[in-house]
């Protein structure tokens, strides 16, 4: 009896100890990421009122880092090119970016986020609005983790783009991707009020576009935290210099709504 006693206590006191000892993990809380900002900006070489909008524009990007995106788009009358132009900025998507976004009316002017915000008549808004609308934009919890993969071959100059979406919750609404390529620091023409400065350094210079302008349905069900994945790939062209390229995606609403949920820009070249 006395040994079944102790053994009994023995195993007791194990069995205590055990429980006592177990590793309990931390409760870990994921919050979903802050929205970043997409700024798509009408532009244009001849467009002398759009230099004071440039140097802005790069106020507001050293005010807010890489939480916001600029994409300079060349259209309309005012993209040139000028007879001292080395390079053509128009793009096929500009038009189509011009008409999807505007009509835009004026230069400078730019989309935020793709967001029609209240007392707004339009997605494509005057410089003076551009800071408060960004701040506004910049509070907002985002419903989508976006990161995004590029692989770039040197010899064939060819660029992947594997951007990954993984939702926070449930997702009912039709959600589209834009995959967009800039181009940053391009030396060329550009038109001022005292006349043409030859090496004017051209920023964030809409490239080209691997979706449609309006994006593209993201084919996978959008769940909470099941990843889609998708897959781009473009050749660069000669003319552009690859170090200074960005692939820049957004996920975004489709018409009528085509407020942006996230967006990342990721240089192809580190």
């Amino acid at each position: 009896m006395k040994f079944f006693l102790k053994k009994f206590s023995f195993l007791l006191l194990a069995v205590l100890f055990i429980t006592s000892c177990e590793e309990v993990g931390p409760s870990i809380n994921i919050e979903p990421p802050m929205r970043k900002v997409i700024m798509e900006e009408f532009t244009g070489v001849r467009c002398t009122n759009c230099i004071d909008a440039h140097i802005k524009t790069e106020a507001l990007l050293d005010q807010h880092g890489d939480n916001l995106i600029v994409i300079s788009i060349h259209t309309g009358f005012f993209a040139g090119p000028l007879n001292e132009s080395i390079q053509d900025f128009n793009t096929t998507e500009g038009p189509e970016l011009d008409a999807f976004l505007g009509p835009v009316s004026s230069f400078p002017s730019a989309s935020i986020n793709r967001q029609l915000f209240t007392g707004e008549d339009g997605l494509v808004l005057g410089s003076s609005k551009w800071a408060g609308y960004i701040t506004s934009e910049l509070s907002k919890a985002s419903p989508v983790a976006l990161a995004v993969a590029t692989s770039y071959d040197q010899s064939t100059r060819e660029l992947t783009v594997r951007p990954e979406i993984t939702l926070f919750q449930d997702i009912t609404d039709p959600v589209s991707i834009t995959v967009m390529i800039t181009e940053n620091n391009i030396i060329d023409a550009q038109l001022s009020d005292n006349g043409t400065i030859p090496d004017y350094v051209h920023k964030h210079v809409l490239r080209d576009v691997l979706t449609n302008v309006e994006g593209n349905p993201l084919s996978g069900t959008l769940v909470a935290n099941s990843p889609l994945q998708e897959q781009y790939t473009v050749t660069l062209p000669e003319a552009w210099l690859a170090e200074n390229v960005s692939a820049v995606v957004s996920v975004h609403y489709p018409s009528p709504n085509y407020s942006v949920l996230q967006a990342e820009e990721v240089h192809i070249v580190e």
